[in-house]
């Protein structure tokens, strides 16, 4: 029988990775990864990637400026060697996370996507947007035309996989999407057990770490399909438009008391990894 993970492929589901290692890349065979300061923070640390870091350093220390702006310098490239080496493994794409710092000049969100709505309509950048928490985020988010819009899972207290707030979301980003024919790709991101995998078999793309990729390799537990284009064709969800109704955004948006929360939490946490990944970085520049 084939493994968990064969199967769901099978589902139509792309399978993405949180970067672990190079070598769970290679044996697990997703079809994208993503990169961010959260998750660099604990490679770097590994010494089986000094060579990329002592890359970035080269390249950091030759930029002119304070010890800040080589770290900053540094951190870029870090990111970028890391991208770099992870698209000799995969046949995709690798994303890379901009500094999260930037998302405290937006208003919730939307000028974050309204600059997404240039780069990918006047030079052709694909953008993924992250921390994506409720519908009417998403559904902005498609209106932009962004390439990918990214969904982390809430968790509040522990749910079974079917009641999950977080898997319940994605079900009505993917259906409405589907529904009014959006080419934006849904991710499932953020996954905690492999139920709430199995439970989002057939979303467009699943981002899965490390650990639970292994077992869903190892596994051979059924999976069979749950999110499917022609029933969300089917429903009769209205119509929602933001992207040019800022006031309509952010009523709505503040509806949601956990997006806004997890939001918060969410930009506060990638702002934090960033800043100690740039100090560890300051610390070997100024040796």
């Amino acid at each position: 029988m084939s493994s968990s993970l064969e199967q769901l492929r099978a589902t139509g589901t792309v399978v993405v990775c949180d970067i672990g290692s190079f070598a769970s890349i290679d044996k697990n065979k997703p079809q994208d990864a993503i990169t961010n300061p959260s998750l660099i923070v604990a490679a770097a640390k590994k010494p089986e990637y000094s060579d990329l870091i002592d890359t970035a350093f080269s390249y950091g220390k030759q930029k002119s400026g304070t010890i800040d702006d080589k770290a900053e310098a540094t951190l870029d490239r870090v990111l970028v060697e890391f991208g770099r080496e992870i698209l000799k493994i995969i046949p995709g794409k690798v994303s890379t996370a901009v500094d999260a710092k930037l998302s405290f000049d937006t208003h919730l969100g939307l000028r974050g996507i309204r600059a997404a709505r240039i780069l990918q309509s006047q030079d052709s950048v694909n953008c993924n947007l992250t921390l994506t928490f409720s519908l009417v985020q998403a559904i902005t988010a498609a209106e932009a035309s962004a390439f990918l819009d990214w969904y982390k899972a809430t968790h509040i207290r522990e749910y079974s996989a079917d009641e999950d707030p977080g898997i319940k979301s994605v079900r009505a980003i993917f259906n409405y999407y589907k529904k009014y024919e959006y080419k934006t790709i849904v991710i499932g991101a953020s996954f905690r057990n492999i139920g709430q995998i199995t439970e989002l078999a057939g979303c467009d793309y699943l981002t899965i770490p490390p650990n639970l990729l292994e077992y869903l390799y190892r596994s051979t537990t059924a999976v069979s399909k749950q999110l499917d284009s022609a029933s969300a064709l089917a429903s009769s969800t209205p119509k929602s438009q933001y992207i040019n109704d800022k006031a309509s955004f952010r009523f709505n948006f503040n509806k949601d008391s956990i997006a806004i929360e997890k939001l918060r939490e969410g930009i506060s946490k990638f702002v934090a990894n960033a800043a100690t990944l740039k100090n560890l970085l300051k610390a070997r520049i100024e040796t």
